[in-house]
Order: structure tokens, then sequence, then C-alpha cells
């Protein structure tokens, strides 16, 4: 119970007391009215602990105390103490249990003015006019105040929801920095330690040889700081024309991609069936990206003497690329029951969903490593 309501409770309860004692017009001796009235201001008192019932039993015990003791209707107090009754019940209480306690109230009401004797029309209007003001202003700040609970309950959840998406939001980014760093770096440092082992096998023998390699292996660094300023550019707060001045690979040039891996040692044949068309912006990056990393694969694990077939079918609502290489494989501990797990081919098969696509990779049943890809000509048809 709050102290407010301990504090109007007892100088209530003890006021009604003194009033039905001392007054001018006291009906039965005073300790009648001490008997009878004390348990209304106990009743008064502990109203908050349980509106519906000790409402109810308040109106009761006021209904029937003027048949033995002071005419509760001539009592200032009596009313003050109902009314603030009237206003705690109705600002606690439910609708269901409010309208029941209403109905007791407008009932007493006739009883107790009767009781009074020679009552008028006004003495039964006015009690129930001010008892209905009095309710229908606590029961609108009653639904005000759940109306803002509600809203303050609603902006929370709201909260926790952005929170969550923001949460979100930063994982997804960092998972993108994560494949855009790997589809970077790990094919040109893949065609570096390549072109340099070779290098330095034919360095004393073939130094021509030696040359090339190295050479191969400069472009690549280059190639490789220039797409990582690239994307530091779109990382960084208000440098949007980073962007502008490296743009992201697409398929237009995956002519130099494969022959990038040749250089590198890795014989790449490239088929194409139907008419080529324009991909969405990011699914052409996808694509770009499966034959990148298919090819650094094929580099880093197909072994020696190993070879690559690129086929890129171009059908009326989907491209599909099909990667393979007739080399040993990935090891059999890269794969799960659902799929490859290294980061690389992880972040193929998001790449070419986001798109609306489907990935597969896996052994090929012919030996080698195998990638298959389907990007739909439309996302949002996908």
């Amino acid at each position: 119970m709050r102290t407010r309501d301990l504090v109007v409770g007892i100088v209530l309860a003890i006021a009604v007391v003194l009033e039905a004692c001392l007054s001018s017009s006291r009906d039965g001796s005073v300790a009648v009215n001490i008997v009878l009235y004390a348990p209304i201001g106990l009743l008064f008192l502990a109203q908050p602990l349980r509106p519906f019932e000790f409402t109810l039993a308040l109106i009761a015990a006021l209904s029937l105390v003027s048949l033995a003791a002071t005419d509760a209707a001539a009592m200032t107090t009596t009313l003050l103490l109902l009314l603030v009754a009237v206003f705690r019940a109705a600002s606690a209480l439910e609708d269901r249990l409010a309208v029941p306690t209403g109905l007791a109230l407008l009932a007493a009401i006739p009883v107790v003015t009767a009781e009074h004797g020679d009552a008028n029309f006004g003495d039964y209007v006015f009690p129930i006019v001010i008892f209905a003001i009095t309710a229908s202003v606590a029961r609108g700040l009653r639904h005000r105040a759940l109306l803002a609970r509600e809203l303050a309950l609603r902006n929370e959840r709201l909260e926790v929801e952005r929170e969550a998406q923001a949460a979100a939001a930063v994982s997804d980014e960092r998972r993108r920095i994560a494949r855009e760093l790997h589809d970077v770096v790990a094919h040109s440092v893949s065609v570096m330690v390549v072109q340099s082992g070779a290098a330095r096998r034919v360095l004393d023998a073939e130094p021509d040889h030696a040359v090339a390699a190295l050479t191969e292996v400069e472009r690549s660094g280059r190639q490789a700081l220039s797409e990582l300023r690239r994307l530091l550019g779109l990382m960084r707060d208000g440098d949007e024309d980073a962007a502008v001045r490296e743009p992201q690979p697409t398929l237009a040039g995956l002519d130099d991609l494969l022959a990038r891996a040749r250089d590198a040692g890795l014989p790449v044949e490239v088929t194409q069936e139907g008419t080529p068309f324009t991909l969405p912006m990011g699914c052409d990056l996808a694509a770009y990206r499966v034959v990148q990393e298919s090819l650094t694969n094929a580099l880093q694990h197909a072994g020696e003497g190993a070879s690559a077939n690129v086929l890129l079918r171009w059908t009326d609502d989907h491209l599909e690329l099909d990667i393979s290489d007739t080399g040993q494989g990935l090891a059999v501990t890269a794969f799960d029951g659902d799929g490859p797990l290294g980061q690389g081919l992880l972040g193929m098969r998001e790449r070419v969903a986001l798109c609306g696509g489907d990935l597969q990779a896996g052994p090929s049943i012919h030996g080698g490593f195998r990638v298959h890809a389907t990007i739909p000509k439309d996302r949002e048809a996908a």
C-alpha cells in the first residue's frame, strides 16, 4: 500500500468516527457509533489492497449503518470518504469489475437517501451525478495511464527490435567485408605464391621465365592493393569517391581473370552457351567471385598438372556457372553434411543466395572439384 493511501485512509477513518460520535444529529450512543463506524473506517483503510471486495463491503456497510447509528447521508465525512473510495475503485478496477461495483453504488444511493427521511428528487439525483463525475474522471485517468504504459512498452519493444536489427546489420556487414577481403586477398596471394615458387625454381636455369613470373607477382600484388583501397574506401566514412574510382569487378573482366590464372600455371578452358545478358550489379559481381574463388581453389588444391574448365550457360531466365578442375580436389575435412565449410565457399554460397540463386560445390564424380551455380536473370523474380 502506498504511503499516500495509508495517510488518507487513517485521516478519513478517524474523521468519520469523530463526526458520527460528535455530530449534533447523532443517533444512538457514542459506543454504538464507534462500534459501527470503526469497521467502515477499517474497510476504507484496507480498500487499496482489494478494491473490488472491500468497495462492495464499504457500500453495503454505509447503506445499513444508518439503521442503528448516525445517519450517513447527513455526514460530510461519509460523503468525502465514499467519493475517495469511488475514485480509487474506478481507477483500479477492470471494466468487468467496475460495472457491478457501479451498479451496487446506484442501488445503495436510494436506500441511504430513504433512510435519511424527508428526501426530495434532488437528494436522489445529486449523489448520482457527483459519483458519476468522480468515476468518469477516474476511468479517464486510468485509460490514459494504461495507454501511456502500453506506449512505453511498445517503445521499449521497438528499441529492442532496433538494437537487434542494428546488431544484425553489423553482423551482415562484417560478413560482407570478410567475403570481400577473402575474395581480394585469397586469389591474388594464391597467384603470387604459385608464381614466386615458379620463379624460385627456374631462377638459375631460365632467368627470363623467372622474370616473367615475378612480373606476374608484381601485377597481382598491385591489383590486390587496388581492390583493397576500393574496399577500405567504401568502409571509410565519407569516402564515396573511392568506390567510383575503383569499380568492382564483373564478368566483363573475366578474360583478365582467366589470363591471370593461366599465367599462374593453371590451364583454363572457357565455354559460353546462349546469348549473354546484363545481370544486376550485385549478381554480376557474385558471378565473377564464383569463378574467381573456384580458380583460386584450383590453384591452391588441384596440384600440378591439373586444368580447369569454366562453363557459362545463358538461358532465358538465368545464368548457369559450372567450374571444374581435374586435380585432387579439396580435402574431405573441408566439408560436412550441409556443404563446404571454407570461408571462400561459404562466401560464394551467400553471394549467390542473395541473388536468389543456388550454389553446389563438392568433389566431382570424375575426380577433381566442381562448383555449380545458378543465378537468376531478374533477382526480384527469383
